[in-house]
């Protein structure tokens, strides 16, 4: 299957072929990291919101997490995108596309309630920033059609009790997604912070959620993307590399290697990928070191 103009096709994680809108939202290590972040549920049934062109669920998929995957998204050229993707890459039996408005969609439409749920919702505002000229880009990055209380009412009403709500989102809207979530049902049972480094501020979040359970929240350690470079001193480029570095989580790291050639695009070459990071790129999967310990709270 050729993309078609205004289209690239990349080969993803060594055995996924995805097509990707040139002016959109590409595939970043945010979509990654929330992949790995999830917990397989074999034989179980996940729900991905404004699922854009479904690469968090093709390797879901492939990855062996879910048996089948509902995409909700409203962009028609997108939820096209994802049939186009699925066909091509012979998942079209595992995966069902909702082209609609997740605002009030319920779990009678994927015929029972979902064991999990996943996002990488807009992070910004309707009216935050300017305007961009790429309508489906702007989509994608603001709250055009629902806020992050719309994502988490909708993933309450999608799940079973007990299910779990994953999610990727921008460290300083924190306060906003830990409202949203109780207020719609939820309680945070595992965080995880973000970093370009140890002496950076993170510049991501990933979280899991469970509806209807007890308080009780496990922090992780952060996750460093790359390691310090001790021959530079502290801080060789100040806020200008972590500013790169934050870049860096939507630039399309798919594996080890484009890691690498992330790292050169944002002036970041000569820094190396952490322990933590290659592990994750190998096994579509965080260390056991950011589970939380036998005995905890659930």
């Amino acid at each position: 299957m050729k993309p078609e103009k205004e289209e690239r096709q990349d080969r993803v994680n060594g055995n996924l072929v995805l097509i990707q809108k040139i002016r959109g939202l590409t595939f970043g290590t945010d979509a990654y990291l929330l992949y790995a972040y999830m917990r397989p549920k074999p034989g179980g049934v996940a729900v991905e919101l404004g699922a854009g062109s479904g690469i968090i669920s093709f390797l879901a998929l492939t990855g062996k997490k879910f048996l089948h995957i509902h995409c909700v998204e409203i962009q028609a050229a997108y939820a096209g995108l994802i049939a186009r993707n699925a066909a091509q890459n012979g998942l079209s039996d595992h995966v069902t596309i909702h082209a609609r408005d997740l605002r009030g969609m319920t779990a009678k439409e994927i015929a029972r309630e979902a064991d999990v749920v996943f996002a990488n919702p807009p992070y910004m505002p309707a009216g935050c920033g300017r305007a961009n000229r790429d309508e489906e880009k702007f989509i994608a990055r603001h709250e055009v059609f629902g806020g992050i209380g719309d994502f988490c009412k909708a993933a309450f009403r999608l799940l079973r009790h007990g299910g779990s709500f994953y999610l990727v989102y921008r460290p300083d809207r924190l306060s906003d997604l830990l409202f949203a979530l109780r207020t719609s049902g939820f309680e945070v049972k595992r965080m995880t912070f973000v970093h370009a480094d140890c002496l950076h501020r993170p510049s991501l979040l990933l979280l899991e959620a469970k509806k209807g359970a007890k308080a009780g929240l496990y922090l992780t350690k952060p996750l460093f993307l790359y390691e310090t470079d001790e021959k530079k001193g502290d801080r060789t480029g100040g806020e200008k590399d972590a500013a790169d570095a934050a870049g860096a989580l939507r630039a399309g790291a798919y594996a080890e290697e484009e890691f690498s050639e992330t790292n050169k695009k944002c002036g970041q070459a000569s820094r190396e990928p952490t322990d933590d990071i290659r592990y994750i790129y190998d096994n579509g999967a965080f260390p056991v070191s950011f589970e939380r310990p036998r005995g905890g709270s659930r």
